[in-house]
């Protein structure tokens, strides 16, 4: 295993900053960036000290996941989320899949609301909530179910000891994943690839796509409610 103290925590600072500035959820009143980033600096340290080489993954591949994690660890324990919360959640993002499909385009907060006899306060808040779920990669999970779960770690390289099993299964859920974000439509497309593999942020979208910052998360959150939706079907 690398030695701590042969990785520098000041050269990878900046890491830190750009994973808390792309944190897309609504923090809680008590908490602000520079929290985001006290937990972000923890994740770091603890991915240093765990770090091993021989894996075959960078360090900055590895050391992104534990600071996500480390994150969205923190605001969940902050924020914790009821099983009442996620039936909700599941309702809301079946609907949003639903209408999607039928207008081919994103789904408005209005329509849904008008569609489940909700009000939109009501929606956002547990829209928040599915952001949890979604946020720390394509991501720690896109599903409610273990059939469902595709986790980042599936799309990095492989370890050298993965057994030829592991690796069928670890195939299987890329092609998964790789037919359902085909699915979607182009907009949703264009938005989990300049978030999740470009690496800008919701703001840095909102000025390629020419429009807010809302919006951008708008169609970043329905295309996740698609893709869970499609990974549960195929699953």
């Amino acid at each position: 295993m690398e030695k701590y103290k042969s990785i520098d925590p000041q050269e990878y600072l900046p890491l830190v900053q750009k994973i808390a500035g792309r944190i897309d959820v609504k923090l809680p009143d008590h908490w602000d960036r520079e929290d985001l980033i006290g937990y972000g600096v923890l994740g770091l340290m603890e991915a240093i000290k765990r770090y091993q080489p021989a894996k075959g993954v960078k360090f900055s591949t590895y050391a992104s996941l534990r600071i996500r994690g480390a994150i969205m660890d923190a605001l969940r324990k902050d924020a914790p989320v009821s099983r009442g919360r996620w039936e909700l959640v599941r309702k809301i993002t079946d609907a949003m899949d639903r209408l999607a499909q039928e207008t081919a385009q994103e789904v408005p907060l209005n329509a849904l609301a008008s569609e489940l006899g909700m009000d939109e306060n009501t929606i956002e808040e547990a829209l928040e909530s599915f952001k949890f779920l979604s946020n720390v990669s394509l991501e720690q999970t896109l599903g409610f179910s273990e059939i469902a779960e595709i986790k980042v770690e599936d799309t990095i390289s492989a370890p050298a000891d993965e057994s030829p099993e592991e690796r069928i299964i670890r195939d299987e859920r890329e092609k998964l994943l790789s037919e359902a974000i085909s699915e979607l439509n182009e907009r949703q497309r264009l938005v989990l690839t300049l978030y999740y593999y470009e690496e800008l942020t919701m703001k840095e979208i909102a000025e390629v796509l020419d429009v807010g910052v809302a919006r951008v998360s708008q169609i970043k959150t329905s295309a996740l409610a698609s893709l869970r939706k499609k990974l549960e079907r195929d699953g």
